[in-house]
């Protein structure tokens, strides 16, 4: 693809492509993943088909887009113990109606809920200590929920999240207040690292993955993404004891397969936190916070650029524990194929405009895969498109889509990573590189009739259901 003229690729030619490139995962039996409706762990090359010789006695009841960090505590614990387990999606109060037959096992519609040989279990604590009573405990010679070392970890996470609610989910009208909070919570961090620094293993307390960073990691994930966003607030920079207990995490292929990312995190947060606010008072560049990380994040995901000039969050992952996988670009393009339909039915924008911009999305990610790949293979380019700019609206339905793009249900880490700044690269201005009209990006800025924007009360503009196949 030229820097002036975008070669847009049929449907067809990258449907072709992506059976050709690309090997779908086992969802049953691989890596941990968030597509996947059963788990069974076992060796696939021993057994024909293990679904039809396993029958799991655990069925977890969790949030169809992995948001709720509680579930995420359950999905840890299972893969971490590979417990076969059957998946139901349900939906969250924030973003649709919660399914009328969820609400028959479980009246209140609490996320998670866990089934153990039929017994319904409730509140994530609780199904923790049920999953340790019925399959063991995290980790050789791990700790139980309820020995008097956890339950100091616990206060600890607890005191934690206290000082980051109150930083983040309450507006300071003073700058000595906002000084404050931002003190109390880094005060918790500090306790925090102290208590991990009495393993000198990166962990709590063990050598080894246990209970205690099971029920921490979801929320601690949370909070590097949000006050990094909201707040300028660089979690893993300012506490390194914090950020190798981060590495070691990351360097797990359990937690790898539940992590979203800070963009999925900062847009999702607000309704469940109940709002989020930004630092109003401090200044860089005559630029309010606010102004500064909100306009980065709308050119990818955040304020600061990587060695390669590509703008992702600074430390947002350990990329030396946290990898790029080479076949990222290709799922990118395999998930948009397999729900591009429903894409298209959400989206504001429709025909033309939304299509070319897709397809030249995927025209470009496979273009960057066939650069990495040298297996021979040549993407049939007979039918495709060539054009100098994107219709008017292209830009805006790019935009709709990167902003609503939700990790990792919709795909991994860094295939997320990876299909928003080719839509950035493909979608942006005209002026500076892109290939879409500044119309759209004033229109996407200044919001009409809240179309464009992301609703702070509620996410029902990222109804699950569409996307549940």
């Amino acid at each position: 693809m030229s820097s002036s003229t975008l070669r847009i690729l049929s449907w067809r030619s990258i449907q072709n492509a992506i059976n050709t490139l690309y090997k779908v995962p086992d969802y049953i039996n691989g890596p941990t993943n968030a597509h996947a409706n059963l788990r069974l762990f076992a060796d696939s090359k021993n057994q024909t088909n293990p679904a039809l010789t396993i029958k799991p006695r655990v069925i977890l009841y969790r949030d169809n887009h992995a948001w709720c960090p509680y579930c995420q505590k359950i999905w840890l614990f299972l893969e971490e113990k590979k417990i076969p387990y059957e998946i139901k999606k349900v939906t969250m109060f924030c973003y649709g109606e919660k399914e009328s037959w969820y609400k028959q096992i479980v009246p209140r519609g609490m996320l998670p809920a866990l089934s153990i040989d039929g017994k319904v279990i409730t509140e994530s604590d609780v199904i923790l200590a049920e999953l340790e009573k019925e399959f063991g405990v995290l980790g050789e010679g791990g700790s139980l929920l309820t020995d008097k070392s956890v339950l100091v970890n616990r206060k600890l996470e607890r005191k934690l999240f206290s000082a980051w609610c109150s930083w983040l989910c309450r507006e300071s009208n003073w700058i000595e207040s906002e000084v404050s909070a931002k003190n109390n919570f880094q005060s918790a961090c500090k306790v925090l690292e102290n208590r991990i620094l009495e393993t000198g293993n990166g962990y709590f307390m063990n050598s080894e993955f246990g209970i205690s960073d099971c029920i921490l990691a979801p929320y601690v994930e949370r909070m590097q993404a949000s006050l990094y966003y909201y707040k300028g607030f660089n979690m893993r920079e300012e506490h390194p004891v914090i950020d190798k207990w981060f590495s070691a995490m990351e360097d797990r292929s359990t937690y790898r397969g539940t992590k979203s990312d800070n963009h999925t995190h900062v847009h999702d947060l607000p309704p469940q936190m109940g709002g989020c606010y930004f630092d109003k008072f401090s200044i860089n560049e005559n630029q309010s916070i606010r102004e500064m990380v909100e306009s980065a994040v709308d050119k990818v995901d955040c304020p600061k650029k990587s060695q390669d000039t590509e703008i992702v969050p600074d430390r947002e992952i350990d990329e030396s524990k946290f990898m790029e996988p080479e076949n990222c670009r290709l799922e990118a393009v395999y998930r948009v194929l397999k729900h591009k339909d429903n894409m298209a039915k959400i989206n504001p924008v429709k025909g033309e405009p939304f299509d070319l911009v897709l397809r030249a999305v995927c025209s470009e990610m496979l273009a960057e895969n066939m650069k990495m790949n040298s297996d021979g293979f040549k993407v049939d380019d007979s039918e495709a498109d060539s054009i100098e700019t994107l219709p008017r609206g292209s830009g805006l339905a790019s935009r709709y889509i990167r902003d609503r793009l939700s990790i990792p249900r919709d795909m991994s880490f860094w295939a997320g990573r990876r299909f928003r700044q080719a839509l950035e690269k493909v979608a942006g201005v005209k002026e500076e590189g892109g290939f879409c009209c500044e119309e759209d990006l004033a229109e996407y800025e200044s919001d009409p009739a809240g179309v464009w924007g992301i609703p702070y009360e509620h996410r029902r503009d990222s109804n699950p259901v569409p996307f549940r196949k």
